[in-house]
């Protein structure tokens, strides 16, 4: 042996306080050391935070998805498998009586608010509609909360609180229908509730796909058929569409089917007159700050081909925009074009 001497090193012991001096600044530390743990710690609480936020929205999107899909095979499979008359009339009274369809009643028991079904076939539009008729909170209370009146983003498809749709107390129709129904939905980005009705303006060949939209009241069936889709400004005076519920005289109907018809983004050969039943789907726009996105159909009329109309359809070249529209985009409106109004 030539008498060296060996030490083993001592391992040092695993600290959590050790892990902690060495995230958060403490005393001691030089000013690049503060600032890299600060650095750290924000980068932390940046991820944390998003981390939350997506998992909320995904999971707030699963719970919505699943919240109407219940719904609609609740819908479906209860009209499926029962038969009941729509109205009838007794002999005696001589008067009709309103009878709930299966699956409204069985949605209505769930939210006595729902008013009726929307469905555009081979589409993701396929809900329960509700109304809260109240002047105050009607067209503000569905934006953020759902079918079971829990928050939610994705709200509810609703209906305008000053429409009338077969609006029946104890079996008797109190008031007749509004001249033009209005329906709101948010704008989706997975499509649901109502982000689908951009596809009619983002793809050609959608409209001739699905022209149709079936919309039920809690008592009976109904199909409209699409003939405009335009964009709106929601905040302004140039054409407040939202405003058309009843129409007073043929001049009122045709200044805004009309209205409607220069705005349309599409072109197709539906024709409209007055005494056609109207139906209005608004939903927001990522085009410019507060747009709206509009598409509008009519009643279809008694022994009427449904797709008459429809299948003959184009791009119109020179639709009328909202103002804001024009302010982003180097376009401009050719008020000379040819024009040919309905009426």
């Amino acid at each position: 042996m030539n008498g060296t001497v060996y030490y083993k090193k001592k391992r040092k012991r695993f600290s959590y306080f050790d892990v902690l001096k060495d995230i958060f600044p403490c005393r001691g530390d030089g000013i690049k050391d503060v600032f890299r743990k600060l650095a750290f710690l924000s980068t932390i609480i940046v991820l944390g935070v998003c981390s939350f936020f997506i998992y909320d929205y995904f999971w707030s999107s699963h719970k919505t998805n699943q919240l109407y899909d219940d719904a609609k095979n609740l819908y479906h499979s209860m009209n499926d498998e029962t038969s009941v008359a729509q109205t009838t009339v007794s002999e005696e009274a001589e008067e009709e009586h309103w009878e709930f369809l299966s699956g409204a009643r069985a949605l209505w028991e769930l939210n006595p608010e729902t008013v009726g079904y929307i469905s555009i076939p081979d589409t993701p539009i396929d809900y329960p509609v509700l109304q809260r008729r109240d002047p105050e909170t009607g067209n503000t209370f569905y934006l953020d909360r759902d079918f079971n009146l829990d928050y939610s983003r994705a709200g509810a498809i609703f209906l305008d609180w000053r429409n009338s749709f077969d609006y029946v107390l104890g079996g008797k129709l109190v008031e007749p229908n509004s001249d033009n129904l209005i329906i709101y939905g948010h704008d989706m980005k997975k499509n649901e509730m109502f982000g689908s009705l951009k596809l009619y303006d983002t793809d050609h060949s959608y409209y001739g796909k699905h022209p149709l939209i079936n919309l039920n009241s809690n008592y009976k069936t109904y199909t409209y058929k699409i003939f405009g889709l335009f964009l709106s400004d929601g905040s302004s005076d140039e054409f407040p569409y939202f405003n058309y519920i009843n129409f007073n005289s043929s001049e009122e109907f045709y200044e805004y089917v009309n209205g409607v018809k220069i705005r349309s983004k599409i072109l197709n050969d539906v024709d409209v007159k007055y005494g056609d039943k109207l139906l209005t789907l608004s939903t927001c726009s990522s085009i410019f700050s507060d747009a709206r996105l509009v598409v509008v159909a009519r009643l279809v009329r008694e022994g009427e081909d449904p797709y008459e109309g429809t299948q003959n359809n184009s791009r119109n070249p020179n639709p009328l925009m909202p103002k804001e529209y024009y302010r982003w985009n180097n376009e401009r409106f050719d008020s000379d074009a040819e024009f040919i109004p309905y009426g």
